[in-house]
């Protein structure tokens, strides 16, 4: 694991282990590095979602029986 020395708001991190349930520093940073990823990788999905062609409207009696089968 790489090591990085970072001066931090002592505040801040004090409030990120609250609001993250941590007592470390390196959990609350961890915790946070894992959200930033996280919301990266919706954020992609939406947009690779947004990109897609559908072909009607599931409400309608015919294009739902065509996706049941």
């Amino acid at each position: 694991m790489a090591m990085t020395s970072v001066d931090l708001p002592a505040g801040l991190v004090d409030r990120a282990k609250a609001a993250t349930g941590t007592t470390t520093t390196r959990g609350a940073i961890t915790f946070a590095l894992e959200q930033v990823v996280a919301r990266a990788r919706q954020a992609e999905a939406l947009d690779a979602l947004a990109r897609m062609d559908f072909l009607g409207d599931l409400a309608e009696r015919d294009l739902a029986a065509a996706a049941r089968r």
